[in-house]
């Protein structure tokens, strides 16, 4: 008996198909971009409201000088987010010592961020965040 007789009799056309689906590519344009959904061009099944989310979240990094001098606690933030998804005002609500404050802004200003989508239009917003530092 040879090979091709013990395989899947449909296994030639789905092959096929794999293919190409491979050789098409992903559907939108340009490698690591994803589609964005709007009113007029999401199917009817697709949401059309997405949460905030963090699409690279940084860590703040404890300070030598605030771990030394005991300085511990938790910071409570609230960011400003665009509809483009850049950081706006970074208002410190809580914190035990301005050298953590400076600590959690800078990393904030390096994270990145997906907007609030609503009714398929991507809106600003705020967000409240707490970063711990303990020793």
């Amino acid at each position: 008996m040879n090979t091709s007789s013990r395989l899947h009799p449909r296994l030639p056309q789905l092959s096929a198909l794999a293919l190409m689906l491979l050789a098409s590519g992903p559907l939108w344009a340009q490698a690591g971009t994803e589609p964005s959904v709007t009113a007029a061009s999401a199917p009817a099944s697709a949401p059309l409201n997405i949460h905030l989310r963090i699409s690279r979240q940084v860590s703040p990094v404890y300070p030598a000088k605030a771990r030394k001098e005991g300085m511990h606690g938790t910071v409570k933030v609230e960011v400003e987010i665009d509809a483009e998804g850049r950081q706006g005002e970074i208002k410190i609500l809580e914190s035990p010592g301005e050298l953590l404050s400076e600590a959690v802004r800078q990393a904030i200003q390096q994270s990145r961020y997906k907007p609030l989508v609503k009714d398929g239009q991507a809106v600003a917003t705020r967000m409240r965040q707490e970063f711990h530092f303990y020793p």
